[in-house]
């Protein structure tokens, strides 16, 4: 939750200072992790997503999600991403 107000904090800092602001992107769940690579914005959230997002064309699309896991009680909850890495 707290990265998700740090980036949208970004956005609006980059807009006070002569930006304009081009697009939204929500992705209803809390980010964990991002990773910035040659103008793809790699990002992670805590219901077991990756997701690409292509910043010169403004598109973004599911990367990889985890299969649900059990936890103790034996529920299937998605597993939280705490972090990720591009190679």
């Amino acid at each position: 939750m707290v990265l998700r107000v740090l980036f949208i904090g970004f956005v609006f800092i980059k807009t006070a200072f002569g930006g304009e602001l081009i697009a939204r992107l929500d992705l209803q769940h809390a980010i964990t992790d991002m990773i910035y690579r040659d103008g793809f914005l790699f990002v992670s959230t805590e219901r077991s997503e990756v997701f690409e997002i292509n910043l010169k064309k403004l598109s973004f699309r599911k990367v990889l999600e985890l299969p649900k896991i059990r936890d103790f009680t034996g529920e299937a909850v998605p597993p939280k991403v705490f972090s990720i890495d591009v190679s």
